[in-house]
């Protein structure tokens, strides 16, 4: 019974919208969702997409409370120079997981855990990547060959390393309909507005708080928590430095 409920609660915190499950939104401020379709909202928003939302993220969407967070405010307002990292806990576990990354004019920074990898651009704008010798130093890889921005976005090794940060930052997208602003708050000395989401599934009762940079529309801390069978869990990330502005890669040979 112990391993049903934690499994359910694992897949509860990464797929909280499962296409014709029957949904039962937390009563908040008017807001109720029954076998997908959101109520209480400004008749706008819909979980399967419909109106002026969209459940993937894409473009700016529009939730039950004038939300317009999205891909395309991201993309208009994050240019440039900038760095961000996240630090990930869990209430079953003392330890802290970092990740790290960072882009400027030079290249791109990734770290993960205990690895790290770095691009920088060469004479003919392609990115070239640099790994750790065994002194420490980042030395370019002979292995790997030079890409164009559109390769190394497309790059299984690129994709893999960023995937984690880059949900991370648009960590609210799946819940977009269903969003409701609950106040604003600072995170790594940013202004944030605070948006909160609950819902129960399968007889799991869950709670989702999304705080996101008002400049940005990037996602700077998350908290999700489930209780179940008189099981709880909880997991957060947090933003613990961003920078748009003096952004420096690490020294390489």
């Amino acid at each position: 019974m112990k391993r049903l409920v934690t499994l359910l609660l694992c897949l509860c915190m990464f797929f909280p919208i499962f296409a014709g499950c029957e949904l039962i939104v937390v009563p908040k401020d008017g807001v109720d969702v029954k076998d997908g379709e959101w109520s209480g909202g400004d008749g706008n928003s819909s979980s399967s997409g419909g109106g002026n939302s969209s459940s993937s993220g894409g473009g700016n969407s529009k939730g039950s409370d004038g939300f317009t967070y999205g891909k395309n405010f991201m993309d208009q307002n994050l240019r440039g120079d900038y760095s961000i990292t996240y630090e990930l806990t869990s209430s079953d576990s003392d330890e802290r997981y970092v990740t790290t990354f960072a882009q400027t004019s030079k290249g791109r920074y990734i770290s993960y855990g205990d690895g790290d990898v770095l691009y920088i651009m060469n004479s003919d704008n392609k990115y070239e990547m640099y790994s750790r010798n065994w002194e420490g130093i980042f030395e370019k890889d002979e292995y790997t060959n030079a890409m164009t921005e559109e390769e190394l976005e497309e790059n299984f090794m690129y994709i893999a390393a960023t995937a984690m940060i880059k949900g991370y930052m648009m960590q609210y997208s799946d819940n977009i309909a269903g969003l409701k602003k609950s106040g604003s708050a600072k995170v790594a000395g940013r202004d944030c507005d605070k948006y909160t989401f609950g819902l129960s599934l399968f007889g799991v009762s869950m709670k989702y708080e999304y705080y996101i940079d008002k400049a940005t529309g990037v996602c700077l801390k998350w908290y999700w928590d489930a209780a179940a069978g008189g099981q709880s869990e909880g997991y957060s990330f947090e933003c613990i430095e961003f920078k748009t502005s003096g952004v420096t890669l690490p020294n390489y040979r």
